[in-house]
């Protein structure tokens, strides 16, 4: 992942003084999660312990259930570690088990749906195909927790930056109810392990935005980790004025 310099600005005012100056809400922060592992100067615990307790806390602050997320902004820096832990603790967290294992069935799937999406579009295939592909591979029809992506494919590591920046990103999703891709990878390159979630990339956003058109995303999290295992997460609802 390459490093990169942005800078981000957010503002945030209680919800009750704010129509009063005519000031344009885009989300609301409703609850926050903190986290010290503790685990390794620079790694995090393989299971992701401290993820999970970080985004177990903005849930239960925020007194939603995972099932009302239906959007994870990753902290994602696409190294294998870091990665894996944050998707062992997103799969305890939402699907309340383990990743199932990569099975050879699951490989024919995988093989089927990248030879189908190749030469046609998904409204082009006939119901048995969509029924037996894409119930169980892909999150667009029948999916598993909620929509993840992350923004550091397209803005590269800000560091100090990075946690505002994908805080924007994600009430900017909620606000327009439009989810960003993971810029670098495709369905057809996503790890096995992660097959479980619903990781949205630019070959599946169409897709996956039809989903939410008909399932708008009310809540959403976003996820900053960092060295030493100090971690935050934040909770956002979509702001509607009579909340």
């Amino acid at each position: 992942m390459e490093n990169s310099i942005r800078v981000t600005m957010c503002s945030s005012n209680n919800t009750h003084n704010t129509p009063n100056r005519d000031a344009k809400i885009y989300g609301e922060v409703v609850g926050y999660g903190a986290s010290s592992d503790a685990h390794h100067v620079t790694s995090p615990p393989k299971d992701g312990a401290g993820a999970y307790q970080c985004m177990q806390q903005a849930l239960e602050y925020a007194t939603i259930s995972p099932s009302d997320v239906g959007y994870v902004n990753a902290h994602a820096t696409s190294t294998l570690l870091g990665d894996n832990a944050e998707v062992q603790a997103i799969t305890r967290l939402f699907l309340q088990q383990q990743p199932r294992p990569y099975t050879h069935d699951t490989e024919w799937l995988v093989r089927e749906y990248n030879r189908h999406t190749a030469h046609s579009s998904i409204s082009e295939w006939s119901e048995a195909t969509q029924k037996e592909l894409l119930t169980q591979i892909s999150p667009l029809l029948e999916r598993n927790g909620p929509f993840i992506s992350s923004n550091k494919g397209t803005f590269g590591h800000t560091l100090g930056a990075a946690g505002a920046i994908e805080v924007l990103c994600t009430i900017l999703a909620l606000h327009t109810q439009s989810i960003p891709p993971t810029v670098g990878i495709s369905t057809s390159t996503i790890d096995p392990l992660f097959y479980d979630i619903p990781i949205v990339t630019l070959d599946n956003c169409t897709d996956v935005q039809k989903y939410i058109h008909k399932r708008p995303l009310q809540y959403a999290i976003s996820n900053s980790f960092g060295f030493g295992g100090s971690d935050a997460s934040l909770v956002f609802k979509r702001w509607s004025p009579s909340t």
